[in-house]
């Protein structure tokens, strides 16, 4: 018997992450939503939370599973200066930590602007 989940158990993880109101362009990885801002390089970037209102989309993701896209934003002021390395996705009004992934390493200026192109989430199925 195979393992198998359903799209929709995999959308719903997805989905959690998606109540995401605001992406941060950090200097290091944070573990909590506290420590977003002291690494914080960018942002807040304002984002439209929810699967299908802007920001975020949901699919099949290339190879199985369910894949969150998150849409790029572009022409953000930085804040401070120093080495990009983590992009964080953030719910303000629970204050919560939803998401951290890594970026190309990138020196940033402050007064200088980045852009953070499409990336994704990926849920593989089972195996």
């Amino acid at each position: 018997m195979a393992k198998f989940a359903p799209d929709a158990v995999l959308d719903i993880m997805l989905t959690y992450i998606a109540v995401a109101d605001q992406m941060w362009i950090c200097s290091d990885q944070p573990t909590e939503h506290g420590d977003v801002a002291d690494m914080a390089l960018a942002g807040p970037i304002g984002l439209t939370p929810n699967i299908g209102q802007g920001d975020f989309s949901v699919d099949d993701a290339p190879g199985g599973g369910r894949q969150l896209t998150v849409a790029a934003q572009n022409g953000v002021t930085v804040d401070t200066s120093g080495e990009a390395t983590h992009v964080v996705l953030v719910d303000s009004t629970e204050s919560a930590l939803m998401y951290v992934t890594t970026c190309t390493p990138q020196q940033l200026t402050q007064g200088n602007t980045v852009s953070v192109g499409e990336w994704s989430v990926t849920i593989a199925d089972p195996s």
